[in-house]
């Protein structure tokens, strides 16, 4: 069952979600396309032995945009939207930005 929609009112549109969900699939769609899939996973995502080094301290949010396959970016992207839509007429547009970015 995928929840497409609810019966809640909301007052405005999510763009702010919109644009995030934008972002990961343009990202997405340059990683598989680029054929380099390992070195990127190098460069951009959160390796613990360069964390802990205090190398590539980037990676904290360079890591979040970054999906495995088609199934986990939809997964993440429907359970972003479908949570963040249920609550974003209670949270301030910079709010909801910060919860994406911080884990």
């Amino acid at each position: 069952m995928l929840p497409l929609y609810d019966e809640n009112p909301t007052r405005s549109k999510p763009f702010v979600t919109w644009s995030i969900i934008l972002i990961n699939v343009v990202i997405f769609i340059w990683e598989a396309s680029s054929g380099s899939y390992e070195q990127i996973i190098i460069d951009y995502g959160e390796i613990p032995a360069f964390v802990t080094r205090g190398e590539k301290p980037f990676t904290f949010m360079t890591s979040i945009f970054l999906h495995g396959d088609l199934f986990h970016i939809f997964g993440n992207m429907l359970y972003l939207h479908g949570s963040i839509v249920c609550v974003k007429d209670e949270w301030i547009k910079s709010l909801i930005q910060s919860v994406y970015t911080v884990r």
